[in-house]
C-alpha cells in the first residue's frame, strides 16, 4: 500500500510540472489560461485571480490546465489570447514547454542530488575485503578465502569494493585474474567459470563482503516478527553452530523452509534463544523469515573540479591540456577518485587516464590535486603518479 501511494504521489507530481511548463509557456505568449489545477475531477477549493481559476480537485493524479481555443471542436473568436489564434511556432512552444519542464527537472534534481549526497552502502567505499564465500563454487575451489583483500582484478588496481564489484560484473562468464593478499603475502588467483556446475556459473564467483549478522528492518506478520526479534538484536548462532555472517544465516534458512531452527541472539549484553520456523515460498521452495541485515550507510557528495592550462609541446607550440577531478567525499574524507585528461592535437600528448587516491581533505586541495593529476600527462606524456595521491596506486591507459 505504501507503494501505491508513494506511486501515485511521484505521477502526481511529474504531470504537476509537465502542466505547470505548459502554464508558464501560455502566460508568457499571452494566452488565456481558465484553469489550472492541481489534480483531476470535483473542484475542491481554489482561488481566482485574473482569467484563471487556481484550484485543487478531488483525484490527486497530477492536474491539467485549459486554454482558451484549444479545443478545435468549440468556435474561434480570433481573439490573440487564444492557442488557436497563435502562431504556429508559438503554438509549438507551448507544446513542448511541458516535456521541456520535464527534462529541466530532472537535471536539477540530479544537480540536487549530487549537491546535499546520497545515502550509500558503506561497504562499497571500504577495501574489498572477502567476508564470505558460497561453499562448492569456483572461488572456493580455487583457494580464495574469508579475509582476503582483493588488490586487482585482470591486472586493474581496485581499491574498495565498489571498484571490485564494477570489474567483476564486466567480467562476467570470463577467465578472471584476481590478485589478493593474505598475512602480509601477494598471491594470484585464476578463476573460470567452466570449471563450476552451471548452477554455480549462474551464481557468479559468489564471493561478498563483510555483512555482520545483526538484524535490520522486519516485516510485520513474519515469522522473524512473531518470533519476537526486534531490529539491533545480533545473531550469534543458528542450530548451535556459531554465526560470523549474514549470509551464514540465509543458508540455513533458505534450506529449512517449514523447519523449526534455533537463533542465539544477544541483545543489551544478554544472550537469548528464539526458535522459529521459516515460511516456504511457493515459487522458489525456499524457506523466509521476514528480515534484512542492518547495513551501515553514508552519504556521498560528489564534487567535479575542472580546469584547463597551456603547456609547451614537443610538436606543437601549446599544448591545451584539460584535467577533471571527481571528488567522492562523506564530509570526513574524500573516498572517490581522480579523472585526469590532457588533449591537443599532436599523437605524443593525446593520453588520459585513472588515478584512484584517497585520504585528501575536500574541497580544499581539489584545484591543486586535479593539477598535480593532469600535469604527468600534460608535462611529458607519461603516467607518473602524482604526489598528492595517497593510497590504493592507479591504472593508467591511452585514450585515442
Amino acid at each position: 500500500m505504501t507503494t501505491f501511494f508513494a506511486f501515485l504521489l511521484v505521477l502526481g507530481f511529474l504531470v504537476f510540472v509537465h502542466e505547470f511548463g505548459h502554464f508558464i509557456a501560455a502566460k508568457l505568449i499571452g494566452v488565456r489560461v481558465h484553469v489550472f489545477s492541481i489534480g483531476f475531477g470535483t473542484r475542491l477549493f481554489g482561488f481566482k485571480r485574473g482569467d484563471t481559476d487556481y484550484r485543487i480537485s478531488l483525484i490527486p493524479l497530477g492536474g491539467y490546465m485549459k486554454m482558451a481555443g484549444e479545443n478545435p471542436t468549440e468556435p474561434v473568436a480570433g481573439s490573440p489570447e487564444e492557442f488557436a489564434s497563435r502562431s504556429v511556432l508559438e503554438r509549438l512552444v507551448i507544446i513542448l514547454a511541458g516535456p521541456f519542464m520535464n527534462l529541466l527537472w530532472a537535471v536539477l534534481f540530479f544537480m540536487f542530488i549530487f549537491m546535499v549526497g546520497v545515502d550509500q552502502p558503506a561497504f562499497l567505499k571500504h577495501e574489498a575485503r572477502i567476508g564470505w564465500i558460497e561453499p562448492g563454487t569456483v572461488a572456493e575451489k580455487v583457494g580464495l578465502r574469508p579475509g582476503d583483500v582483493i588488490l586487482r582484478i585482470n591486472a586493474e588496481d581496485v581499491p574498495n569494493w565498489e571498484a571490485a564489484l564494477a570489474r567483476l560484473n564486466a567480467t562476467l562468464n570470463q577467465p578472471i585474474d584476481i590478485t589478493i593478499q593474505r598475512n602480509g603475502q601477494t598471491l594470484s588467483f585464476a578463476l573460470n567459470l567452466s570449471m563450476d556446475s552451471v548452477k554455480a556459473a549462474e551464481q557468479g564467483l559468489a564471493i561478498y563482503p563483510p555483512l555482520q549478522p545483526v538484524v535490520g528492518d522486519l516485516r510485520k506478520g513474519w515469522p522473524a516478527e512473531k518470533a519476537g526479534l526486534q531490529k539491533g538484536d545480533r545473531i550469534v548462532g543458528i542450530n548451535g553452530s556459531p554465526v560470523t555472517h549474514w549470509n551464514q544465516l540465509t543458508t540455513v534458512i533458505h534450506n529449512s523452509p517449514g523447519q523449526q531452527i534455533t537463533l542465539d541472539i544477544e541483545r543489551n549484553g544478554q544472550r537469548m534463544r528464539i526458535t522459529i520456523t521459516p515460511r516456504k515460498d511457493e515459487a522458489d521452495g525456499k524457506g523466509y523469515i521476514g528480515m534484512t541485515p542492518l547495513q551501515e550507510t553514508i552519504k556521498v557528495v560528489t564534487t567535479v573540479t575542472r580546469l584547463s592550462k597551456e603547456k609547451p609541446c614537443v610538436q606543437r607550440p601549446h599544448c591545451l591540456f584539460d584535467a577533471e577531478l571527481r571528488l567522492e567525499s562523506d564530509h570526513r574524507r574524500a573516498i572517490g577518485q581522480g579523472h585526469w585528461r590532457a588533449h591537443c592535437h599532436c599523437s605524443v600528448c593525446r593520453r588520459g587516464g585513472t588515478q584512484w587516491f584517497h585520504g585528501i581533505d575536500p574541497p580544499d586541495g581539489a584545484i591543486e590535486l586535479a593539477a598535480r593529476i593532469a600535469q604527468p600527462a600534460a608535462d611529458s606524456g607519461a603516467g607518473r603518479r602524482p604526489r598528492g595521491a595517497v593510497g590504493g596506486g592507479g591504472h593508467l591507459a591511452s585514450a585515442h
